[in-house]
């Protein structure tokens, strides 16, 4: 009985040290909304329930919602574009890749909505 269980030691230490570890981390995104009515004017008392969030096209819970009326509400364009940047979550070479890209398409945005002098 002594040598089996010698012969399982081995065995069950190397059992132990492929054991998985799950970790976990939450993180908080901050997302911030200016909402303006056709006038260019700001719309208040607006709730969570007005908003949908999603991530990969899935919606998430929204659990924290604040109202600030303290920034001026400008009138929106007839077209905006909204590039955003996950520099929680992105490595750093992929975040500067990213950040050129997105130079290069304001630039041509730019130039494609000048009017010819």
């Amino acid at each position: 009985m002594s040598k089996l269980l010698l012969v399982l030691a081995p065995w069950a230490a190397a059992a132990i040290a492929q054991t998985a570890v799950f970790q976990s981390e939450t993180r908080a995104v901050q997302i911030n909304v200016a909402a303006v009515n056709r006038d260019g004017n700001s719309l208040t008392g607006l709730q969570k329930e007005n908003f949908t969030v999603l991530d990969d096209s899935k919606p998430r819970t929204i659990q924290f919602f604040s109202e600030e009326t303290n920034h001026p509400a400008s009138k929106p364009s007839a077209r905006q574009t909204v590039i955003v940047l996950d520099g929680i979550n992105t490595e750093f070479i992929d975040q500067s890749y990213a950040r050129t890209q997105a130079i290069k398409a304001i630039e041509r945005m730019q130039s494609t909505n000048r009017s010819p002098s």
